[in-house]
């Protein structure tokens, strides 16, 4: 016989709207199960705040091998001794959107690399293109919002990003970059790496070097697939992730020839663009034709060999900073390189936590059989440049760094020109259609300043994506 339910006169005990009467009127479950509130409770704390930039990405596990001889321009302990090997850890991600946004999106790539080595872990925060939209830190945050949704409708609105562009000229160069099938998603494994700004390598005399370090991918661009690649809502929103992994399973472990481009102090400032300002590349010899050359030297190669066994605990609780250095490296005055020093620790205790580097993804790893660390001689003091470089690095502080400058169009222009020859005329035709299907978006008054800014590069760009706009509007 069921047993009898207890119904308690109308007001008194009843659970819910609908007054549902309980067996025990007395008697809720959750007094007497203290394990559903720890279920319950664990449950609405599982997420963590996710990344303020980079919140998609995926991961893998790999090495680093010294393959050539550096010991001329380092005193970096990870980086002396061809054949010498150091373990890492590699999160791939895209920038501005969400988690849960899709990995087709035209947007930068991001490429982190985390050395364990025995001198701590060494933070490499990489980009997918050599430059970046800003030079003045202080325009940050209006610049990622600017590429985000608008607040109203929390829809995606071009208009935001290209009025951007056309307030602060120095963001031409990489959104040139950021059109053209550079900017198209392909996959991780084919993706290049750029630290973009100088760093310097010191020695055991004081001495030191502006550098410049990248990973350039051995799988090469894979152009052909990226043409084809579809905006937000692609049918794989998880194309990127699922090439990587896919193909570690396979066997296919994909590698960098990691390279350094060097510059002597004393040069910088002889050089005719600031190597601080990291709106603008280290040219390698493509363009354009009136800077000079800073070739890359190579270094040593990473491959990676394994995905992650748990992702929220190997990837995503990643946390990375360029602030992460160890002995003989030393960041620049580079004012956006300066302004990360601070943000990406501020915002990883936001995210994880004070304790974030006690987590075991962020932990530096004791390579030594006895737990200790090798001990590095201490350093002699920097020697101290001319005063004419000295003159030079104090332009980073002066109130017309924000301001915009003949090579803000320089650079973006040589890029123009150089395309065909590059990579060939339906590599430039492309970065026409690319901004023309962004442009069709935005109203008539905003692509007309638009078509103004980019007449300050090259007439013929802003005469050829005027007209592919307007056709798609009509």
């Amino acid at each position: 016989m069921a047993s009898e339910v207890s119904v308690a006169p109308s007001g008194s005990e009843h659970s819910g709207a609908q007054k549902c009467p309980f067996q025990d009127p007395g008697l809720s479950s959750m007094d007497h199960d203290p394990r559903l509130r720890d279920i319950l409770s664990r449950f609405n704390r599982e997420k963590i705040p996710e990344r303020a930039v980079h919140a998609r990405g995926a991961g893998a596990y790999g090495e680093f091998e010294v393959t050539h001889d550096v010991s001329d321009i380092c005193d970096i302990d990870m980086l002396l001794g061809v054949g010498k090997k150091t373990p890492c850890v590699v999160r791939f991600s895209t920038t501005t959107l969400e988690r849960g946004s899709a990995e087709s999106v035209r947007d930068v790539k991001g490429m982190a690399v985390k050395h364990f080595t025995q001198d701590g872990n060494w933070d490499w925060v990489c980009l997918n293109i050599p430059m970046f939209f800003i030079r003045d830190p202080s325009k940050f945050p209006d610049m990622v919002h600017a590429q985000r949704p608008d607040p109203t409708t929390n829809v995606a609105n071009p208009s935001r990003w290209w009025e951007f562009v056309c307030n602060n000229h120095e963001t031409l160069h990489m959104v040139m970059f950021q059109f053209s099938d550079f900017g198209t998603m392909f996959d991780y494994r084919s993706m290049s790496g750029y630290a973009a700004h100088a760093y310097k390598w010191v020695m055991p005399d004081g001495s030191w070097k502006y550098v410049h370090w990248f990973l350039a991918s051995d799988q090469g661009p894979n152009f052909e697939q990226g043409h084809q690649a579809k905006p937000i809502g692609a049918d794989d929103a998880e194309s990127a992730t699922r090439d990587l992994y896919q193909s570690l399973e396979r066997g296919e472990y994909p590698s960098w020839t990691v390279k350094v481009q060097v510059v002597d102090p004393e040069d910088a400032p002889k050089l005719p663009f600031n190597i601080l300002d990291v709106t603008k590349h280290w040219n390698l010899g493509n363009y354009p034709p009136a800077i000079d050359v800073i070739p890359g030297r190579t270094l040593g190669k990473l491959t990676l060999k394994k995905g992650p066994q748990d992702y929220f605990e190997e990837i995503e609780q990643l946390a990375f900073s360029p602030s992460r250095l160890v002995h003989g490296v030393e960041a620049s005055e580079d004012p956006i390189l300066q302004a990360r020093l601070f943000a990406y620790p501020d915002a990883q205790t936001h995210r994880l936590g004070p304790n974030n580097l006690d987590l075991p993804a962020n932990r530096t790893r004791k390579l030594a059989d006895d737990g200790s660390k090798t001990e590095k001689a201490e350093m002699a003091p920097q020697k101290v440049p001319s005063q004419e470089h000295a003159d030079w690095v104090s332009q980073v502080k002066s109130s017309s760094w924000s301001e915009p400058n003949e090579t803000d169009y320089m650079f973006p222009r040589e890029f123009w020109k150089a395309l065909p020859r590059l990579r060939g005329e339906a590599f430039q035709n492309s970065l026409v259609v690319n901004m023309a299907k962004s442009l069709s978006q935005v109203p008539v008054n905003m692509r007309e300043k638009v078509y103004s800014t980019l007449a300050l590069i090259a007439d013929d760009l802003a005469d050829r994506v005027k007209t592919m706009t307007e056709e798609m509007v009509e």
